[in-house]
């Protein structure tokens, strides 16, 4: 045991206790350290704890954050701290990160004592050796029994067992034995404490499961995408799993796992210890009937395939008029919600801006606007204040492109600060809010910008398709 030669010193301790394993509990650890302190003539004057946190990694751990804070800070109120052994100062996988606290508390003045252990923390050669054999005994204890755990699940699940947690809305937890007979049912939170019980999916109550049924319908028969869904859902009400919001994560959740069509797909992840990869697709492992399923296997066949339909990032223009003639061809009319809801046509967003809006693109297609869709346009051609200028002159499209003309031929070059500058002339941002974008201006007028604006330009559509591509990979 470690051996004390000054009497009287103020003396912290540490305890900590991880979910998974309660060998050691903070009563039982505080009880040691106390015990430790009275024998060797410590005051035990201040306690940091960690209670059901694992020692694998410093995040979640406010006690040892706090305790190296207080340290760091000088002037703690104590120069030794009290850890029952090595485990419980940490698992870390790498031993010498645990070296590294213990080397900070060092340097301010603090010494760490385990009293559990046999070896004096003195720094002899001695102690560093046995200390790094007890740390590193720690990280593979951690390791072996991830493993061991990790392997155990991996069997239970191959049978169709659960063992991830959350069911999932509209679905819940049963306890059953190993022969799959119910022994209960278990609340969200709630954990079975019966050894050689498991644990299956069954459908939950009936609102959850008509919930999820419609949610495939919207999809499936009605065109919603998983905005609108979400949305929709919302304002009638219908809370998602724990009472939340819907978000169009949590429909794509709904949609996308098959576990609502009765079957479990494991292997999708591999590796423990905080540092899981996911695993490619065609290396995952499906178990068959292992839920009651909410939905047929047909049903959520047909969803899979509408989103396989995979739309380009970077559409033509033929490709954005193929898509307002297929809603028109389907609809007898266009518009934003219907172009939006269609499963084959690119968002109405992007028709607009390549446009430079939406009844422009009508026009290529022969669309006849509607008198509201005229209004909306005229309404976002108004000039809006300019910050350059108090007066801004509203311009029709043609005019306004004639002025810009104009403006090239005095100033022998064309920018959106020039422009800007320009009385006679509506703002830059309504040049490109009508055309699409400063390139098409230009296109236009019939000005070739210099290389360093045409760079800038150049870089402003790159920045435009990058948040257009980041747009489509969050749609279905």
């Amino acid at each position: 045991m470690p051996t004390v030669t000054e009497p009287g010193r103020r003396a912290a301790q540490y305890v900590r206790m991880s979910r998974e394993h309660q060998n050691y509990s903070l009563e039982f650890q505080s009880a040691h350290n106390a015990a430790f302190a009275a024998e060797h003539s410590y005051a035990l004057v201040k306690t940091y704890e960690d209670a059901g946190v694992s020692g694998l990694r410093l995040k979640g751990r406010h006690g040892l954050k706090q305790l190296l804070a207080d340290v760091l800070g000088g002037s703690p109120g104590f120069n030794v701290v009290l850890v029952y052994d090595v485990s419980r100062w940490g698992r870390f996988q790498d031993i010498d990160q645990g070296g590294h606290y213990e080397f900070i508390c060092r340097e301010a003045g603090v010494q760490i004592l385990y009293t559990a252990e046999p070896f004096r923390n003195d720094g002899s050669l001695g102690s560093t050796i046995v200390k790094h054999v007890k740390r590193a005994m720690a990280a593979e204890f951690s390791r072996e029994l991830a493993s061991k755990t990790s392997t155990a699940q991996r069997g239970l699940s191959y049978k169709g067992f659960w063992v991830n947690g959350p069911p999932g809305y509209g679905l819940r937890r049963v306890a059953v034995d190993p022969d799959r007979r119910p022994r209960f049912h278990m609340e969200s939170g709630e954990h079975k404490a019966l050894r050689g019980t498991r644990t299956i999916l069954v459908a939950g109550p009936e609102e959850e499961v008509r919930t999820v049924r419609r949610i495939y319908s919207l999809f499936l028969v009605h065109g919603l995408r998983l905005g609108p869904i979400a949305a929709l859902l919302n304002r009638e009400g219908i809370t998602a799993e724990a009472g939340h919001k819907w978000t169009r994560f949590r429909v794509r959740e709904v949609l996308r796992n098959e576990k609502y069509a009765g079957a479990l797909q494991r292997n999708k992840t591999k590796g423990a210890l905080g540092s899981r990869h996911r695993v490619p697709r065609s290396q995952w492992v499906r178990v068959p009937k292992a839920v009651e399923p909410i939905v047929d296997a047909a049903t959520f066949a047909a969803v899979q395939a509408q989103f396989r339909q995979c739309k380009s990032r970077n559409p033509t223009d033929a490709e954005l008029l193929d898509d307002l003639r297929i809603v028109l061809r389907d609809h007898g009319r266009i518009s934003h919600s219907l172009i939006d809801r269609h499963p084959q046509t690119h968002c109405a967003a992007v028709i607009s801006r390549r446009f430079g809006g939406l009844v422009n693109a009508m026009a290529l297609v022969d669309a006849e606007p509607t008198r509201s869709q005229l209004a909306a346009s005229l309404k976002a051609r108004e000039v809006r204040p300019c910050r350059f200028r108090d007066h801004p002159v509203p311009l029709a499209p043609a005019e306004a492109l004639e002025a810009l003309r104009g403006h090239l031929e005095q100033n022998g070059s064309v920018s959106t600060f020039s422009i800007d500058e320009d009385s006679a002339l509506p703002g830059s941002n309504w040049y490109r809010r009508t055309f699409g974008s400063m390139s098409r201006v230009y296109e236009l007028i019939g000005y070739e910008p210099p290389p360093a604006q045409r760079l800038r330009l150049d870089l402003a559509r790159n920045r435009r398709t990058a948040g257009a591509e980041l747009q489509a990979s969050r749609r279905p």
